[in-house]
């Protein structure tokens, strides 16, 4: 990387590259390709001056094919607003480190909930629910899907499992063996269902924790709070809505009055949820006619509709300051 360059990098590794085959239809030949092999790696570091030091622990499912490998680097800067990315394929994955010290520990479960991170064992949900689970390991996290029995898995009430966690991972910014699985649930039958998770880590420890949830399809979404990025504001403000439904596509109504209740402008976006916020709506300080207002104090509140069904939000004030 750049000399001069700060931020933060996320690596993806994938094992050796391998040969597959079509399957032809008709008269049509069988065409060989060359395809990535399974990603056995993810994890971030943060870059200064253009350096950066990273250590990954592979797991043991390696295809040892003797075959190049990849990996993949992909990294930004918030300060500077620069991004980059690159590929490297001239190394291999194979072999065992026999000089690698015993691991028995158990990787961690340290949050499993549904939709926000104040949901409890037992609580209702919506029947699209995103499991949040952050979890760690004192060696690495096997994110590897390559490996039968050794999946990050989820089951739904002890019958169908969900073999593809892995690749709604992220891992931690600070290179920690540790990160967060947003994993979205979809179409859930009304009524009450346990949900189990299981983590490996790269040494084959696992963990497992189980929960409890009742699904309420068409379950309105809570409603935490309304807030602007700027209070005071002198040329722009966003306002962002908070609630329990991330992933969700909400529609947003931002209506701002005087001190006597009168409307002095009203926006609206929509849009899917980043997480636990809904998408800005955003307000030039203008009234509806495209005016300037004048500096004072204005209330604000707002309108959130998803699956049909809208809900306000409680008042706030938003102090509006010379340019």
């Amino acid at each position: 990387m750049h000399a001069g360059f700060n931020g933060t990098v996320t690596i993806d590794i994938f094992d050796a590259e391998r040969t597959l085959t079509t399957k032809p239809t008709g008269d049509d030949p069988e065409i060989n390709f060359q395809e990535l092999g399974e990603r056995v790696y993810t994890g971030s570091a943060e870059v200064r001056d253009g350096h950066f030091t990273l250590n990954a622990a592979m797991p043991a499912e390696l295809s040892q094919n003797w075959r190049p490998g990849a990996i993949g680097a992909f990294a930004y800067s918030a300060v500077a607003n620069i991004e980059a990315a690159g590929l490297f394929r001239d190394f291999y994955l194979y072999g065992y480190d026999d000089e690698a010290e015993p691991d028995d520990k158990a990787p961690q479960i340290d949050q499993m909930v549904l939709n926000h991170n104040t949901f409890r064992s037992g609580d209702t949900v919506n029947d699209s629910p995103m499991l949040i689970a952050t979890v760690s390991d004192n060696v690495g996290i096997n994110i590897s899907t390559a490996g039968i029995g050794h999946q990050l898995t989820a089951t739904l009430d002890g019958t169908k499992t969900f073999t593809d966690l892995a690749f709604y991972y992220t891992p931690s910014a600070d290179g920690s063996p540790s990160g967060v699985i947003n994993y979205p649930f979809d179409n859930i039958s009304e009524g009450l269902h346990t949900l189990s998770l299981r983590v490996w880590d790269t040494s084959g420890n696992s963990v497992r924790r189980e929960i409890d949830f009742f699904v309420s399809p068409g379950l309105a979404p809570k409603i935490y709070d309304i807030y602007s990025d700027a209070n005071p504001a002198s040329t722009m403000a966003n306002f962002y809505l908070s609630h329990d439904q991330p992933d969700a596509m909400v529609t947003v109504e931002v209506t701002v009055y005087n001190l006597v209740g009168s409307p002095v402008w009203t926006g609206r976006a929509s849009g899917r949820s980043d997480m636990f916020l809904s998408v800005p709506v955003s307000w030039d300080l203008t009234d509806g006619a495209g005016r300037r207002v004048n500096r004072g104090i204005y209330l604000y509140r707002a309108t959130i509709t998803a699956d049909g069904q809208s809900y306000e939000t409680a008042t706030r004030r938003i102090a509006v300051t010379a340019r």
